[in-house]
């Protein structure tokens, strides 16, 4: 018989079981590999950042001054003294009423206050540069130590590394990183009616869908999947396989058998894992309602729906949250709002999700089955419908979870 929890009091009870709890190890990864981890120590600059005055446009270095009130009609006219080389250094500092040609991203010599684009300067090869546009002081340089000098903290531990890091720890020579270990997650699919995807299905079986749908949620939300394939609907195996899972593993994910007709043994075998204690067998929710949750010291074990859309949902909206804070990543689901564009109807005492796709700023339901899993692929997003609201109607403007 399932003990069912409202939405609200089953993550209140995950949040407090679960949050916060696991403690991910270190470990040292390339910077190359380091994208959507989690870095475990302070980027400290080694250098100064730019190490020198570097120019930011292809163009002549002068002081600003020497071209204060100038045009395209009354131009300024400067002595050309020459140019410095891409990477090497300005070995001669800047003259009175001169200028010196330096590329993008060259050193600016001494004496230079300012750049002045290659745009508005005129060469007409008498040995002078005609300035056509006045410049003002620090126009067009990145100034040495602008970004960061030696010792400084560039980057704080607990930073997720995306792309807009990785040139700043690159800069730092850093080619490889401390970062958290990502949980592992071990993933069980159990009934008799599964079949491998590699296979084709004949008669009533059908293809084990669960397991790469957990896998591939696992693996966005920064954990590890590690796939124990499917196991048949039989007690003794399935609790073989969850006993070893929940050892090896700092999570487990079995689908299938979750509810309670006479071969549905998961919720039994959870609570018979070694040290484990049931915590919930069933959440007001639709689909998902047959979603159990154990204890094992300290490790989450869940039950999931065998059918496809409703594994799908529970994993989102309850199991991806502890995933992400277990690998140190914070819960970023991106949302939006959009008007339903037909009404949708509720009343089954539930919290219901339903898919919907999203054109010009409307919401049209993708009406589905929890067995149903191609909805998905046709889906945006979700809305969600409280257990106590009657419906939406037509016109209303929602929030859409977005996929």
């Amino acid at each position: 018989m399932l003990n069912v929890l409202e939405s609200e009091e089953a993550k209140k009870v995950l949040t407090e079981r679960f949050t916060g709890k696991h403690t991910p190890r270190e470990e040292t990864v390339a910077l190359t590999e380091a994208v959507g981890r989690v870095l475990a120590e302070d980027i400290v600059a080694d250098c100064d950042l730019p190490a020198f005055d570097r120019s930011t446009v292809d163009g002549y270095a002068l002081r600003a001054a020497d071209t204060f009130g100038c045009s395209e009609s009354l131009p300024a006219m400067l002595r050309y003294q020459g140019e410095v080389a891409m990477g090497e250094s300005a070995s001669f500092g800047l003259e009175k009423d001169s200028c010196i040609y330096v590329p993008t991203g060259g050193e600016v010599p001494r004496g230079a206050d300012s750049m002045v684009m290659l745009e508005y300067v005129q060469d007409y090869g008498d040995g002078y540069r005609y300035i056509e546009k006045s410049a003002a002081p620090g126009d067009n340089i990145l100034r040495k130590r602008d970004e960061a000098s030696v010792g400084d903290t560039v980057v704080k531990s607990g930073t997720v590394i995306t792309s807009r890091y990785a040139g700043s720890l690159a800069s730092m020579g850093y080619s490889s990183v401390r970062v958290l270990s990502r949980p592992v997650i071990g993933i069980i699919s159990t009934g008799d009616e599964l079949v491998d995807i590699t296979q084709k299905p004949e008669g009533a079986l059908i293809r084990d869908v669960n397991t790469y749908t957990l896998a591939s949620g696992v693996a966005e939300a920064g954990g590890i999947p590690r796939i124990y394939g499917i196991v048949r609907d039989e007690k003794d195996l399935l609790y073989r396989a969850a006993e070893k899972a929940a050892e090896e593993c700092d999570m487990l994910l079995i689908s299938g058998g979750s509810s309670v007709g006479e071969k549905d043994s998961t919720a039994q075998v959870l609570e018979s894992v070694s040290g484990s204690s049931l915590l919930f067998h069933g959440i007001a929710i639709k689909p998902g309602k047959p979603t159990i949750c154990a204890d094992h010291a300290g490790k989450a074990l869940f039950g999931l729906p065998g059918h496809p859309l409703a594994s799908f949902f529970v994993f989102d909206r309850f199991v991806r949250p502890l995933v992400l804070n277990m690998g140190g990543l914070p819960d970023t689901h991106r949302k939006t709002e959009a008007v339903l564009s037909s009404t949708v109807p509720s009343n089954h005492g539930r919290e219901e999700f339903l898919p919907v796709k999203l054109e010009n700023g409307r919401a049209e339901p993708v009406y589905t089955k929890s067995g149903y899993i191609t909805a998905l692929a046709r889906a945006d997003g979700y809305i969600v419908i409280p257990r106590d609201c009657e419906g939406r109607k037509a016109g209303e403007k929602t929030e859409v979870i977005l996929f």
